[in-house]
């Protein structure tokens, strides 16, 4: 059986999905090299942000931690982030929690409520002590939703409905074919089954 080149409407899909995916791939939130470290009390710290919404104003924390002597990764701290907006006074927190496979590096999601600039200190608690450095400020600003949401969107929803009336149509192809391969020709004469 000779497989059929695809049509061009799924070779299409095909690479949008791949497009889709290589982007998605290239967006990774994730820290690259250690930015310096600084000294705050009995540690090595370092601190980064990633911003992960823009309009919805969820910002990453990255924290790495180390013992300030031996340099050491200090795998069993609390590391908790505070936040204060600038103009209203507002304030919030999260913990920052580390995996065994980078017990050096410290993640914290963090959600701000409001526009405007927000600062940060970091509080770092373990058995070699007490610390507190400030973190990054992050500038929170809602914009009007653009209109890419709407038109990723409406492409998503053509593609679908492209693809069902594609699937559908094909379908009917077949069993058109099917009917009419089963249907006698006119010159075959139809034998009844006598009873």
């Amino acid at each position: 059986m000779l497989k059929q080149p695809l049509p061009p409407f799924l070779s299409a899909l095909a690479g949008a999905l791949l497009l889709a995916f290589t982007l998605s791939l290239a967006s990774a939130q994730e820290p690259g090299e250690t930015p310096p470290l600084e000294t705050a009390g009995p540690y090595q710290v370092a601190v980064t942000t990633v911003t992960l919404e823009p309009l919805v104003a969820d910002v990453r924390f990255f924290v790495w931690l180390l013992d300030g002597v031996t340099g050491e990764p200090v795998a069993e701290a609390q590391v908790r982030i505070r936040t204060r907006n600038q103009a209203t006074g507002q304030e919030g927190w999260a913990f920052a929690l580390s995996t065994p496979q980078q017990p050096h590096l410290y993640r914290a999601n963090v959600h701000f409520e409001g526009q405007g600039v927000w600062d940060s200190v970091v509080e770092v608690s373990s058995s070699l002590g007490d610390a507190e450095m400030p973190g990054p400020s992050s500038v929170v600003h809602f914009e009007e939703s653009s209109a890419v949401g709407g038109y990723a969107f409406l492409v998503t929803a053509l593609m679908i409905i492209g693809g069902a009336l594609y699937v559908t149509w094909r379908i009917r192809q077949a069993q058109s074919r099917r009917s009419r391969d089963q249907t006698p020709s006119a010159g075959t004469p139809l034998s009844i089954p006598q009873s």
